[in-house]
C-alpha cells in the first residue's frame, strides 16, 4: 500500500528525480519545483497526523 511506503519513509525528503528535463513535478540535474515530492510529503504528514500514534 502507498500508506504504509510513505510512513516507512519518516521524514526524509521525497524527491521526484528524472532525467527528461521535468522541472515542474520533479527536479532534473539538481533544479525543479518537485510538486509531486511535495505532495507525497504532505500527504504523509497528513496520514501522521490522523493515525496518532496508534500504528
Amino acid at each position: 500500500h502507498l500508506k504504509n511506503k510513505l510512513l516507512q519513509t519518516g521524514e526524509s525528503i521525497l524527491i521526484e528525480g528524472n532525467t527528461w528535463g521535468d522541472k515542474i513535478w520533479g527536479v532534473c540535474n539538481g533544479v525543479g519545483e518537485n510538486k509531486l515530492g511535495k505532495i507525497l510529503m504532505k500527504v504523509r504528514n497528513e496520514l501522521k497526523e490522523a493515525s496518532d500514534g496508534t500504528e
